[in-house]
């Protein structure tokens, strides 16, 4: 009996971080399908050991994930030109919240649709709805985590005012003509300046510190490029 019931454990835990999987699968599915319908490019899609990107040459390529923490999904899909570019990221942005609580509605329609389905597949549709609720509650709550932002919190900042709404603005123009071939020395110059106006730490400060750098080397001013890398938070 007791063999029984460790064997059961040990099944139910397997099924459970497959259910994981799956739903931040889908999670990252959902960003990417709804990236794509609003005109940005796909860049990069992983699952599991599987990686499909976009090489330098513009061709999409196929080979293995090494990086762990892209196990259990990630995408990538960039902008092409500049228009509506806050909008359209929100909604790309909020797609993977509501993809994930969409598959636990799903998971629990078919559990109160199949009570004499198999003991596996219950128990793998019960992980499923709660794996899946909690990722899409989770990343929904307009959380701060440190230098990052939760899906919530970069939703709100995408469709709101004030400085980190002009931040958001300033590096999605500048990564959309990064992706159209405009160089750094003839892009929004006013634009990385609103990037450069919040100093927190964050991935995106970083990113704009970067970009002042290339811009200013691009124009031989050395000196600028080389305080702009100095004062890279990272």
């Amino acid at each position: 009996m007791m063999h029984h019931e460790w064997t059961r454990t040990v099944i139910s835990t397997a099924l459970g971080l497959f259910a994981a999987w799956l739903c931040l699968f889908v999670h990252e599915l959902g960003h990417l399908v709804a990236g794509m319908a609003v005109g940005f490019r796909f860049q990069l899609f992983t699952l599991g050991p599987l990686r499909i990107d976009r090489g330098p040459d513009g061709r999409l390529r196929m080979g293995w994930n090494r990086e762990l923490h892209f196990a259990g999904g990630a995408q990538a899909t960039t902008p092409t030109d500049t228009e509506r570019l806050c909008p359209r990221l929100a909604a790309a942005v909020m797609s993977g919240p509501l993809a994930g609580l969409l598959l636990a509605l799903a998971a629990h329609l078919m559990l109160l649709a199949l009570p004499g389905a198999p003991w596996a597949v219950r128990v793998t549709l019960g992980w499923v709805r709660l794996i899946s609720a909690a990722v899409g509650v989770g990343t929904l709550l307009p959380i701060a985590n440190g230098p990052f932002v939760n899906d919530g919190l970069r939703f709100l900042r995408l469709l709101g005012r004030g400085p980190l709404a002009e931040r958001e603005a300033g590096l999605l123009t500048w990564v959309a003509q990064e992706g159209m071939g405009v160089p750094a020395r003839e892009r929004d110059a006013p634009a990385l300046e609103r990037v450069l106006a919040v100093r927190d730490g964050s991935m995106f400060e970083c990113q704009g510190w970067l970009w002042a750098c290339e811009r200013a080397r691009e124009l031989g001013r050395l000196d600028e490029a080389a305080e702009a890398l100095a004062r890279h938070p990272a």
